[in-house]
């Protein structure tokens, strides 16, 4: 998986001009991987003090990491990729398990696939924004915000789940709030249908909202 996560960075635009590449797009995308696969906020900082005394690091051996980027590193050099730049890693990723047969533990009524949506904001800000930021106007205020929704395999007695390829949702403003919900919801069923469509086998899926307790079914392809 790392492996091709790497092929898949190769990909990634570096807009960088002059001497500043210190460290490079591939060091800065497993970095950032490595802090979320261990789920440990510190873990580049202490492979990095354990670099200065040791001489050596687990971020190198287990992630191929040649030069450790701080967060602020990181977030300058990502920030210019586009989400969408990672989303055959998720199709891989399912690929991988339905040929190795993981996928069969999360078959259920009628050996369906059953996928979960759910909507989470994962930034909010009132003064930080882009162009594709959400504003909400409260009291004079405007809030800004990033929304996605997201996508996992579930199964009855399961305690473990799949992430999909999530989807980020479109901006949207308190004016239109009806409107964009109507648009974000058409918007994500068109992307997990592309998704279903690029797997290597067809599956029946069904697929339930939070909001929503009846299902609807997307096919991919025979």
């Amino acid at each position: 998986m790392v492996n091709y996560f790497r092929d898949t960075i190769a990909g990634f635009p570096d807009r960088r001009t002059g001497n500043n590449t210190r460290y490079s797009i591939e060091d800065a995308a497993l970095g950032a991987f490595s802090v979320f696969f261990t789920q440990s906020p510190s873990f580049l900082s202490f492979q990095s003090a354990m670099q200065q005394t040791k001489g050596k690091n687990n971020a190198q051996s287990l992630f191929g990491i040649n030069q450790i980027p701080c967060n602020n590193h990181i977030r300058d050099l990502l920030d210019e990729v586009c989400p969408s730049h990672v989303n055959p890693v998720f199709t891989y990723i399912f690929d991988g398990l339905a040929n190795s047969g993981h996928l069969d533990s999360f078959r259920s009524y009628n050996d369906n696939l059953l996928i979960a949506l759910d909507g989470t904001q994962y930034f909010s800000s009132n003064t930080i924004h882009c162009e594709n930021c959400s504003q909400k106007h409260k009291n004079g205020t405007v809030t800004y915000s990033h929304s996605v929704v997201t996508p996992v395999v579930v199964a009855p007695g399961n305690n473990h789940v799949i992430a999909l390829q999530p989807n980020l949702s479109p901006p949207r403003t308190a004016t239109k709030n009806k409107i964009a919900k109507t648009r974000r919801q058409n918007v994500g069923s068109s992307n997990m249908h592309r998704f279903i469509n690029s797997l290597d086998s067809p599956y029946w899926v069904m697929i339930f909202t939070v909001n929503n307790p009846l299902p609807f079914a997307l096919r991919a392809r025979a």
